[in-house]
């Protein structure tokens, strides 16, 4: 992408993939999401390796639950 504007004090984060630009403003709060995401990461890597199936981390009951609620309403609305 070309045209993105860099200025004094932003962050570059690099790699293999690209090269993004977080602006001075919002480097603590995208640092906090990041660290977020990784220790969650870190808790979905322990539990596959634990021997949970994708349903479990997921919670595909949750999903169908959900699912299966938004037909009933949607079909009750017909």
């Amino acid at each position: 992408m070309r045209g993105v504007t860099v200025s004094p004090g932003d962050v570059l984060v690099a790699d293999g993939n690209g090269v993004v630009v977080v602006p001075l403003a919002e480097a603590a709060t995208v640092l906090s999401k990041t660290q977020r995401l990784l220790a969650t990461e870190g808790i979905v890597q322990d539990k596959i390796r634990a021997g949970a199936t994708i349903g479990e981390l997921i919670n595909v009951d949750d999903i169908f639950r959900s699912a299966f609620a938004y037909q009933d309403k949607a079909s009750k609305s017909n």
